[in-house]
C-alpha cells in the first residue's frame, strides 16, 4: 500500500515522498510530451484510455494540476504507460527517453510506494484491458 516504507513513516518521510512524487511525475509527463510528437497516439489509445482512468481533469499526455503530481498512483500507470510504449517501439529509437525512464523507474523503485505484487496487478490490468479492446 501506499506510504509504508521506513522512508515514508514519519512527516518527514511523507513530504520526501511528496517530493519525489512530484519529480518523477513532472520528469514522466515531461517524456510523454516528447514521445507524443514522435509516435503514432492511436495506436496506443487503449493504453492511454485505461491509464487515463487515474489522472484526475487532465490528458496523461498533459499532466496537469498539483494533485496528480504528488500522486504515487499517478507515477506508476505513467511508468506502467510508458514501458508499454517503450515495448512497443524500437530498441534504437527514444535511447535518450528510455535511460530517462530508468532512472525514474528506480527512484520510484527506492520509494516503494506500492508492494511489487500491486504493481504488477496494475501492469497486468492494462495489458488485459488492451488485449480486450483490441479484439472488439
Amino acid at each position: 500500500m501506499v506510504w509504508t516504507t521506513s522512508k515514508t513513516r514519519s512527516p518527514q518521510g511523507a513530504r520526501s515522498l511528496l517530493k519525489v512524487m512530484v519529480e518523477i511525475n513532472t520528469e514522466l509527463a515531461r517524456l510523454h510530451k516528447i514521445i507524443a510528437q514522435q509516435i503514432s497516439l492511436n495506436q496506443y489509445i487503449h493504453a492511454t484510455n485505461y491509464a487515463e482512468q487515474y489522472i484526475s481533469y487532465t490528458s496523461l499526455w498533459n499532466i496537469k494540476f498539483s494533485y496528480n503530481f504528488e500522486s504515487p498512483e499517478v507515477a506508476l500507470i505513467q511508468l506502467i504507460h510508458l514501458e508499454y510504449i517503450f515495448e512497443q517501439e524500437s530498441s534504437s529509437s527514444f535511447i535518450k527517453e528510455r535511460q530517462i525512464f530508468s532512472n525514474m523507474q528506480q527512484l520510484f523503485n527506492e520509494y516503494k510506494p506500492y508492494s511489487d505484487e500491486m504493481v504488477n496487478k496494475r501492469q497486468a490490468q492494462m495489458y488485459a484491458y488492451i488485449e480486450m479492446k483490441d479484439e472488439q
